[in-house]
């Protein structure tokens, strides 16, 4: 979606070893001027974690702002069951994912389901309708 994956420099996170097969791309993620992923406030990566459905918005968010794509877009996110449980770094994110169809409503179209992990075919569908919506 963006070239090739290169990092002379970017964020080394303690729990990223100079060896470990993703180290390019994190490091190419976490550099200021793309900065895709800023890893935990403790200042961990958090490799084998699961990410959750707003994690996985912010990152779409902030990957369209690397690329130039208008990311203003909000849709208001009240009506979910769920909506108090986003947490406020990715508010923008998910208000953003909804008004332009990257991210829906799971259970009916009644939760975000914010906190919930985003499985590997929820993660396929969001790369796609992203890459629909902006013809990557």
């Amino acid at each position: 979606m963006a070239g090739e994956l290169t990092a002379a420099s970017g964020k080394e996170f303690p729990d990223v070893g100079s060896g470990d097969w993703y180290v390019q791309a994190v490091r190419w993620a976490s550099q200021e001027e793309v900065a895709i992923i800023t890893g935990y406030s403790n200042g961990l990566f958090g490799p084998a974690d699961l990410i959750t459905r707003e994690q996985l918005a912010v990152m779409m968010f902030r990957y369209a702002a690397y690329m130039g794509i208008d990311n203003s877009a909000r849709a208001p996110i009240g009506g979910y069951l769920d909506a108090d449980k986003v947490n406020e770094f990715a508010e923008d994110a998910i208000q953003w994912a909804v008004a332009e169809g990257i991210l829906s409503g799971k259970y009916g179209q009644t939760q975000l389901d914010p906190q919930g992990t985003a499985s590997r075919a929820e993660c396929a569908v969001i790369i796609r309708r992203f890459m629909e919506r902006y013809d990557l």
